[in-house]
């Protein structure tokens, strides 16, 4: 899975001020199972385009419900169709392609058991979804709940969890086998899937995208982007976050699911 492209300083140069994005999108293309892509090709959810410009991709078709990102995704060149669209209604004929990837979409999805029907409608027999989404690591190991447990404040610590999922738009955060319940359910069924993020590497990249949900953080990074040049900013950000890209590779548990599901319909 891992090639000789630095996704890490592809993001960091888009995105210097944005950590987290910049760490959990480039590990999560270091270690894409590319393999599993067969054209004709759907990003569902595609956002704006970046994410699969950056895996190399082209003459795909990319759907969003942002007419926002739908523009945006239109300058990557990636796209040789775009439409806006929800995942629960999808404007596509049935069996229209062969890999549809989904990254860091379905745990925001509403009423994802139709978004999955939906899937299964438009991709051929045999074809593959990957999909990738939060593990229950993000419930049992995110840092502010872990810390206000530890001094017995536990209600707090589930408060700001809580926050932060609504803040986030965390609709399912699923085990493996609520995951594959889903899939079933919709005829695709698991037949791969591994897992990113240890639980250290996971900490940093939830308590960083945590930081960024809170005012007074978004205030000093403002302050920190006037004092310090870009450059700069993306060297003090990489001597914090790059050995957690550099080390990471697929697992049996981890923070994120990585999962390829074939349809048997």
């Amino acid at each position: 899975m891992h090639d000789d492209k630095d996704y890490f300083e592809t993001y960091l140069d888009h995105f210097p001020d944005a950590p987290s994005l910049v760490l959990v999108r480039s590990v999560e293309l270091r270690n894409f199972p590319t393999t599993f892509l067969k054209p004709p090709i759907l990003d569902l959810c595609c956002g704006d385009g970046f994410f699969c410009a950056t895996l190399g991709l082209k003459h795909i078709s990319g759907c969003d419900i942002s007419e926002r990102a739908i523009q945006l995704a239109q300058e990557k060149g990636v796209y040789s169709d775009l439409k806006i669209s929800d995942v629960r209604k999808l404007p596509y004929q049935n069996s229209s392609f062969n890999s549809i990837l989904s990254n860091c979409a379905p745990e925001h999805v509403e009423e994802i058991n139709i978004a999955l029907s939906e899937v299964s409608r438009v991709l051929m027999k045999g074809g593959h979804l990957i999909m990738t989404v939060p593990s229950q690591l993000l419930l049992n190991g995110f840092p502010p709940k872990k810390f206000f447990e530890s001094i017995g404040l536990g209600r707090f610590g589930e408060k700001l969890l809580y926050e932060y999922n609504k803040k986030q738009t965390h609709r399912h955060v699923l085990t493996l086998n609520q995951w594959q319940k889903l899939l079933n359910e919709a005829g695709l069924k698991i037949f791969h899937h591994f897992c990113l993020f240890d639980e250290s590497s996971y900490k940093i990249a939830m308590f960083c995208d945590w930081l960024t949900t809170l005012r007074v953080f978004n205030i000093a990074n403002r302050f920190f982007r006037l004092i310090l040049p870009c450059w700069g900013r993306k060297a003090f950000w990489r001597s914090l976050l790059k050995e957690y890209y550099l080390r990471s590779t697929p697992l049996d548990e981890g923070g994120e699911l990585v999962i390829v599901a074939k349809n048997e319909k």
